[in-house]
Formats: structure tokens, sequence, C-alpha cells
């Protein structure tokens, strides 16, 4: 759940002194968010409903939600700032989406990774048959660490594999080698989306780095030029989960192709390893499909579209 906490001090202040100020003033006060977390304190009752006591300042907030408070019910709608019900509705799906994606990769990899190829074939010795039956020999296959953190580096032409799938002889070693050769063939054959999607890497990274940042102090001083430069920013990550997921898809195609084709599975063997690239592919649609939300969130909170932030 994505929380949304009302800071213990703003402007030098305390919450209770603000309340207390507001109705003095009888002006309007827009109320912060907490972006690290506090410790508990405690709120007394001077304008602020009875339903929030305390708050618990263990909390981290994700997303920047606009709750405004008008003169005459201070801290009426402060069950607003804790989360955003709409912000709910539309990331749940997408999260359940990416807990099944995630599930599906992790049950798919350790069944098929406990039965073995007929042929004993290793993933590395895969990759390079794979390679060679297409004529790519300047492309290294190294062993690489961490579980699943199998890649193609096309700078470098380097096919880092993860133990298990350098050393494995298993069906999802195989399948799971040979996408990744895939990968290799395409930034031979000079695939446009491989080669898009490269350069996009430091422009995505970029945009990445500066969008929360934007979207956060923008949303928090409701700044519209800086929501609307962090959404931008935040647009050209999602155009790179887009444009990975042709990629993906390709390099999976690839690999079923050339994995029978080179004797290294039988038609048999090959249904293990389509499953397996098949849980794989799942998880760039659900990161795609989270990033197009959160993106389409923000274009919602920000009055850009429905020409309101409420």
């Amino acid at each position: 759940m994505t929380l949304f906490i009302i800071p213990p001090v703003v402007n030098g202040l305390t919450i209770t002194q603000l309340a207390t100020q507001e109705k003095e003033q009888e002006t309007t006060l827009d109320v912060l968010f907490v972006l690290y977390p506090y410790r508990r304190q405690e709120i007394s009752d001077a304008g602020i409903g009875a339903g929030l006591k305390s708050i618990d300042h263990r909390a981290y907030v994700d997303f920047p939600f606009p709750g405004y408070y008008e003169k005459d019910e201070i801290y009426s709608r402060s069950k607003r700032m804790f989360f955003d019900p709409l912000y709910l509705i539309m990331i749940i799906p997408t999260f359940l989406l990416s807990l099944f994606a995630q599930f599906k990769v992790r049950s798919s990899y350790k069944k098929y990774s406990k039965i073995p190829t007929s042929r004993g074939i290793t993933g590395a010795k895969a990759a390079r048959l794979i390679l060679d039956a297409q004529g790519i020999r300047d492309v290294s296959i190294e062993l690489g660490k961490g579980f699943l953190s199998d890649h193609y580096d096309p700078r470098s032409k380097v096919l880092s594999l993860s133990e298990s799938v350098y050393a494995g002889d298993s069906l999802a070693s195989v399948g799971v080698a040979a996408h990744e050769a895939g990968h290799a063939i395409q930034h031979a054959q000079g695939y446009v989306p491989l080669q898009l999607r490269s350069a996009l890497v430091p422009i995505s990274s970029l945009g990445s780095n500066l969008a929360w940042p934007l979207l956060i102090i923008g949303f928090i001083f409701m700044a519209k030029s800086l929501i609307l430069a962090g959404i931008i920013f935040f647009s050209l990550a999602v155009l790179f989960q887009l444009v990975t997921l042709p990629v993906e898809f390709n390099a999976s195609s690839k690999a079923l192709q050339a994995l029978p084709a080179t004797g290294i599975l039988t038609d048999t063997e090959l249904a293990g390893a389509r499953k397996v690239l098949t849980a794989a592919a799942l998880t760039y649609v659900a990161a795609a499909a989270t990033a197009i939300v959160q993106l389409l969130y923000f274009v919602l909170r920000s009055g850009l579209l429905g020409g309101s932030d409420e």
C-alpha cells in the first residue's frame, strides 16, 4: 500500500501549530509530504479530525498526491494523505501481474532446471553452437555472477551467463542461454528494435534518475513546470520498456527456432524450454504495464488529462 504521510514540521512549525495558525488566519494551507521516515509523533486535536490521533512515520512515500485543505475544513480530507484510491485501483492489477510473472519464472525455471537434455549439452555449449551456426564467432561467452543474471552486451559483444545456466545441462539452462544467443544474433543482423533500445539506454537512465525528484518536488510545491518535466523524463523510461518487448519476444523466437535446428533439443524437450522463455517474457510485459499505469497516473493527477488534479 502506498502511504502519504503528513510531515511533523513545515516551515519550522509543527502540524498542531499550523492547524491553529490556519484557524486564526483563515488561510488556505497546502500540506506537504514526508520524503523520508520520521519518528512517531502524537498530534493534538487542534483543528484535526478525531480519527487522526497519531501517525506512524516508519514508511516511505512512493507517489505524491496533492491533498488540499480549505479553510473551515482543516484536515477534513486528511484520509487522502495516507493513500490515493485512484492509484490503488490503477496499480493493483499490474502489481498482481508482476507477482504472477515472478512466480511463473521461478517455478518454471525450478521445474525445468531439474530435467537434463538428452544430449547433455550445457548452456554455454548451446549458446556457442547457435552462434556458430549463424556464423557469429566474434562474440565471447563468459561466466557471470548472480541468479538468472544472464544478458548480452552489444557494446563489448559479450554473452554473460549465470553459473547455473553456463554449466547447467537442463532444459531451463539451455533455453535461457539460447535466448541470450538470440540477442547476439539480433545484433549481428542489425535488428532495429535492439539498436533503438541500445540508443535509449543512457536517455532512459537519465529519465529514471530525474523523473522522481522532479515529480516529488513538483507535486509538493504544485509546480506545474516541474511536474511536466518529470512526466517527460518518466516517459523516456516508459518508452524503453515498450521497445524492450519486441526485442525480448524476438530473441525468444530465434532461440526456439535454433534449438531444434541445431539438434540441441528434440521437439519434446523444446516444450520445456518454451515454457521457461514464455514465463520470462511475461515479466517484461508486467514491467511495461506497470510503467504505463504509473505514467497515466501522473498525467491524471497533474491535470493534463481531465483538466483537474482532484
